[in-house]
């Protein structure tokens, strides 16, 4: 196509228009100055001539460590990355990895970077808040760290605010006194502490609240397996690994109010805690479904087979076990299967 621009508005002779007829030429007339006329003309060259369907790309939810991988090896000047639905979450270069990175995290209820949030091992930490044992990583400065045997993390940090004069606000107070009551299990759990009462006591009258009664409402509204949008996200919710020598093995906990709903759901869950063993190659995985009023815990495992001749606790039906006054997964559970696991 051969064409003919002529800028500024001025008028075009009919032999001249009739001339580019005879050879094929398409006139065009704008307004516009010459200047401006090139640079829209350049501006309207379609996207699609731009445009590579072919690009290196990261999903938001992958590690740095494999950005670096892809910026150094695969030849491209950028990464693109993007959501899960495939749309563009931002544009990552070399110089993106000498960005220093914009977070920084406090470990509150846990130590282990497998029960962190993934991405954890490269970020900074700058605290930890604990009450389980520990299984912490490295780090590279000095940091606050405060883990105690009490019978919930909340202890802690209501601690933390009596031990400076301060009183939480009523929100604060009753979330706290909400997490001590879940943690210990209306205060029946063996991990319960004098310390953890007495801080019940102390958090009762800021929050307004009567601690039993209170627990008692939060079990009764976010217990049993109903509480949760399927059952895998019932087995995950509060699902944590382990490591037993050379065994990999991860424990879920859901109280419930009787067991009547989890026999309906018996074959469903095991067939869940399958899928969760293989998707986070683990050699056991087991489920502790805890009745809070008779302080008994039914366990559902899957894998290690022989596990039924050294668990010490009567095996009730096939991958299932009764442990009657275990509630505690910290206490009782896990140091009970690190010694059974150890001894396969």
């Amino acid at each position: 196509m051969r064409l003919l621009v002529i800028t500024g508005g001025l008028p075009v002779r009919d032999d001249l228009i009739a001339l580019a007829q005879e050879r094929g030429v398409t006139v065009f007339s704008t307004p516009h100055d010459t200047a401006t006329a090139a640079s829209l003309a350049r501006l309207s060259t379609p996207l699609a001539c731009f445009v590579d369907q072919k690009f290196e790309r990261i999903g938001v939810m992958e590690s740095v460590d494999h950005l670096r991988l892809k910026l150094l090896h695969s030849g491209e000047p950028a990464v693109v990355a993007v959501e899960e639905d495939g749309s563009i979450a931002g544009v990552a270069t070399k110089s993106s990895l000498l960005t220093p990175l914009p977070y920084a995290l406090i470990l509150v209820d846990h130590n282990e970077l497998a029960q962190a949030v993934p991405g954890a091992e490269s970020v900074e930490i700058l605290a930890v808040i604990d009450h389980h044992k520990l299984g912490n990583p490295p780090t590279n400065q000095p940091i606050t760290f405060m883990a105690a045997p009490v019978g919930s993390t909340c202890s802690i940090v209501a601690s933390l605010y009596r031990e400076r004069g301060m009183e939480p606000e009523q929100q604060i107070a009753a979330l706290l006194l909400a997490g001590i009551m879940s943690d210990t299990v209306i205060l029946k759990s063996p991990t319960t502490t004098t310390r953890d009462r007495e801080l019940v006591a102390w958090l009762e009258p800021i929050a307004g609240l009567e601690h039993s009664a209170f627990g008692k409402d939060i079990f009764a509204s976010c217990s049993g397996f109903s509480a949760h949008a399927s059952l895998e996200k019932a087995v995950r919710a509060d699902f944590k690994e382990f490591t037993a020598g050379d065994t990999l093995f991860g424990v879920g906990q859901v109280e419930v109010v009787g067991f009547d709903e989890f026999y309906e759901l018996k074959d469903r869950l095991w067939d869940v805690l399958r899928q969760v063993k293989q998707a986070d190659k683990l050699d056991l995985a087991g489920l502790m479904v805890t009745d809070i009023y008779s302080e008994t815990t039914l366990f559902l495992a899957e894998g290690k087979n022989e596990l039924a001749h050294l668990m010490g606790y009567p095996q009730v039906e096939p991958h299932l076990y009764e442990l009657k006054g275990v509630m505690s997964r910290k206490k009782q559970m896990v140091p009970h299967l690190l010694k059974v696991l150890v001894a396969l």
